[in-house]
């Protein structure tokens, strides 16, 4: 008996050592075996046809690009340890990207947002890479995993889907209006979309990728446990967070 004991400790010590780190949301969702499809769930949205389309300037409005703003505001990074304990917890969490594109595991990036703790990996072999991404999101509820694969359709037109759990909730197309394709925007409230739009530009961002992220933070979709919009966080997730930040910060007028 206090040899069962004392390796029960040892083994616990040293499961302990290894994440002490990671953050306690995350490896309960992984560790603990917390089941997915419990978080934040996206709402199923398409037409008929299957796909729902959207005039880039019908998702680029104040309010759209006030959400946008917010939640990227809410982006918050970790240290670096506690980022290499959460990656490879959300290895060891096994999902398999439902697009036919690849997860670049170099390249994940974990941060908290909103009473959530996430690992955002970037899906490469899009042209689209700002707004094609696998999110694992852990709140108290468990793991939510949300894949974004997006792509452009022609030099006007761009597409994107998204799975939640590996179900996919959302199809949609996004045309490049005349007023995105004029840089000539500019709505109330202190909003410039041309001043936003060349920001972005600047940073290697083009229309479709912004139009994309206004448009998950335009689309409906339920919340929970504190959570803002979970599709415009995830689209905020990553490398696009501290880019859109702040060019919503230099595009209010």
């Amino acid at each position: 008996m206090a040899m069962i004991l004392a390796v029960t400790l040892v083994v616990g010590f040293f499961t302990a050592a290894r994440w002490g780190t990671s953050s306690t949301l995350f490896e309960s969702a992984v560790l603990g075996g917390v089941e997915t499809a419990v978080g934040p769930s996206v709402a199923p949205i398409a037409d008929h046809g299957g796909r729902l389309h959207l005039e880039s300037d019908d998702v680029t409005g104040t309010a759209q690009l006030d959400k946008v703003a917010e939640e990227a505001a809410e982006v918050v990074e970790v240290t670096a340890a506690t980022e290499a304990d959460r990656v490879a917890l959300a290895q060891r969490y096994g999902y398999s990207p439902r697009s036919d594109l690849v997860m670049d595991w170099s390249g994940a990036v974990a941060q908290d947002i909103a009473g959530a703790e996430t690992v955002t990996v970037p899906l490469v072999g899009s042209d689209l890479p700002l707004t094609s991404k696998v999110s694992f999101v852990a709140t108290a509820e468990g793991m939510t995993v949300i894949e974004m694969a997006s792509g452009m359709l022609d030099d006007d037109h761009a597409a994107m889907t998204v799975w939640q759990d590996g179900t996919r909730t959302k199809d949609l197309v996004v045309a490049n209006s005349e007023a995105t394709e004029n840089g000539a925007g500019v709505y109330s409230t202190g909003w410039s979309w041309s001043e936003f739009s060349r920001c972005l530009n600047n940073q290697g961002v083009n229309w479709a990728a912004i139009t994309l992220i206004s448009a998950a933070c335009s689309l409906a979709c339920v919340a929970s446990a504190g959570f803002g919009c979970v599709a415009c966080a995830v689209a905020v997730l990553g490398g696009a967070s501290g880019t859109v930040s702040a060019c919503a910060y230099l595009a209010r007028t």
